[in-house]
């Protein structure tokens, strides 16, 4: 498993035509001899790499915290496009997300611009998250109709993508954005996640459906827990994304237990193996064991 960045960095991002650019001001220098370095930054909800609530461009709609977190992790879709997307472009990339189980989240990297007929055509099928790597998922200059067919049915947006580079295919996306209350879009950190022994790339000769997800067992072998959530010897059968576990030791198990649940191998000690053994970010003061059974 490897991780792929498709995040911009913040103070070198492109910046929508109009929105404020971000800014930051050292307020501490250890170099001017004080005790630590303290910055301050500020920054539009929309600069950079950044998702868009329904409540952007709807009175009522849902904002950025609102949104169900599920929307923003998952399998997707990357597909390269140049120029608009039609909506037969847009009906192929939702056939070939759909046969790689990654249907829900389509990424489009390239210099592409989502039509309305492509935005019916995702809104149509189901998918949940739309991304491309335009500071607008819809055409610069009238950005408006794309936008309200795709937030009217809830469907989260990632703009400002750096998808240069990668390769069409399916991934494991991450990109959660930041919990600004009432807002009506955030920065997010996006990452892909894809798998050294596995090929899921469309253009590959030996491409094929990725097989059926198995089980992961996750088994707690010490806990101090300060909520007193675990003790020593609970285990649970992983069947899905949504185990019973602390948000904050799911956080740091889930790219795991992703990779086991679709056949990848994790380095386990000195070799690789189909298992995996990590803590809490509390001091270590859960530790937990993974593995995947048939």
């Amino acid at each position: 498993m490897m991780l792929i960045d498709i995040s911009q960095e913040v103070f070198g991002c492109r910046v929508y035509p109009g929105d404020a650019a971000p800014e930051k001001k050292t307020v501490f220098s250890m170099e001017r001899g004080e005790a630590y370095n303290l910055t301050e930054f500020s920054m539009c909800a929309h600069n950079g790499t950044h998702a868009d609530a329904p409540r952007h461009f709807l009175p009522d709609g849902k904002t950025v915290d609102q949104m169900d977190l599920s929307v923003f992790v998952g399998p997707c879709w990357v597909a390269r496009h140049r120029g608009p997307v039609s909506g037969a472009d847009a009906a192929a990339m939702a056939d070939n997300a759909l046969a790689f189980g990654a249907a829900e989240r389509i990424l489009i990297a390239g210099d592409a611009t989502v039509t309305e007929e492509a935005a019916e055509v995702f809104a149509g099928r189901g998918v949940r998250l739309v991304g491309n790597e335009s500071q607008s998922v819809g055409p610069v200059e009238a950005p408006m109709k794309v936008h309200l067919i795709l937030l009217r049915r809830d469907i989260a947006l990632l703009e400002g993508l750096a998808l240069g580079g990668v390769e069409e295919g399916a991934y494991f996306l991450s990109a959660a954005p930041l919990k600004l209350g009432g807002c009506e879009g955030a920065p997010c950190r996006a990452y892909l996640m894809t798998y050294e022994d596995a090929d899921c790339r469309s253009d590959s000769k030996d491409a094929a459906k990725p097989a059926s997800p198995c089980r992961v067992r996750l088994t707690v072998t010490e806990s101090r827990c300060r909520c007193g959530y675990f003790k020593a010897g609970d285990a649970f059968l992983v069947d899905d994304l949504c185990p019973p576990l602390c948000h904050e030791l799911w956080n740091c198990i889930y790219p795991s237990v992703f990779a086991l649940k679709n056949g990848g191998a994790l380095d386990h000690g000195e070799g690789r193996a189909r298992c995996f053994d990590a803590q809490c970010p509390d001091g270590g003061r859960v530790r937990i064991h993974g593995e995947a059974v048939e």
